[in-house]
């Protein structure tokens, strides 16, 4: 049993996941991932790569350790994967909704043919998470 209160310890979880998830985008910029590339050079030596893989590593077994010594649980969500992945798909359809014409001016002049085209990607996007919703 954890000396932390419930709260407490969702707290410190919420964190950790996050702090996860920086390590996550570390270890892709690494392995020269091209999404974790994607607008930055790949100005990692292979020294630099294998002491933050080793590091990296560490850096993981020192959380699990900690979650394992304070003995902190993982939260009980009460949400399923599927719902879960539903949710995703729900907000990235919002957030392609989001790149109007009118947001795009407000970044300067907007090129309509420009614009046009981006909207026929979007919505053969959206198509696309119309049909991953399905799926689940």
């Amino acid at each position: 049993m954890s000396d932390l209160n419930a709260s407490q310890q969702r707290y410190v979880m919420a964190v950790f996941a996050e702090v996860s998830k920086h390590l996550d985008s570390i270890a892709a910029l690494v392995e020269g991932k091209p999404v974790a590339q994607r607008g930055y050079p790949g100005d990692l030596s292979s020294e630099q790569r294998r002491e933050l893989r080793t590091l990296l590593g560490a850096m993981r077994r020192e959380l699990t350790h900690i979650i394992e010594q304070l003995d902190l649980a993982l939260p009980e969500t009460g949400i399923s994967a599927q719902w879960k992945a539903h949710t995703h798909l729900q907000f990235a359809d919002v957030e392609f909704l989001e790149l109007t014409a009118a947001k795009l001016r407000g970044y300067g002049p907007l090129d309509e043919a420009a614009y046009t085209r981006l909207q026929q990607s979007v919505s053969v996007l959206r198509a696309r998470l119309r049909v991953m919703m399905q799926a689940i």
